[in-house]
């Protein structure tokens, strides 16, 4: 029971910057919220990195911060994976993960 809090207190500290995160994503996809919330997993899925770590790197690089190697490459692969899901195999966007 105690883990179990443990994980509830983390996802409320963690929550703001996953919502910020998600903002910019949907910015930067011209989607939704859905579609902002699946380049967060699939990016600390593919990247082994926690999703609240994925997302502070987000929000960090919309101050200029770049976004580490380890999790461009497979944002990058995120974004283009929603697009091909929401557009159709014929879309030809280029997804630019600072």
């Amino acid at each position: 029971m105690s883990e179990e809090n443990a994980q509830l207190k983390q996802a409320i500290r963690t929550r703001p910057v996953v919502d910020q995160a998600r903002g910019v994503l949907m910015t930067v996809l011209h989607g939704d919220a859905d579609d902002a919330w699946q380049v967060l997993r699939q990016t600390s899925q593919h990247a082994n990195v926690p999703l609240r770590d994925v997302a502070s790197w987000v929000v960090s690089s919309t101050g200029g911060t770049p976004m580490c190697e380890d999790l461009r490459v497979p944002m990058r692969k995120a974004m283009e994976r929603v697009w091909r899901q929401r557009d159709g195999e014929g879309s030809r966007r280029t997804a630019s993960a600072s």
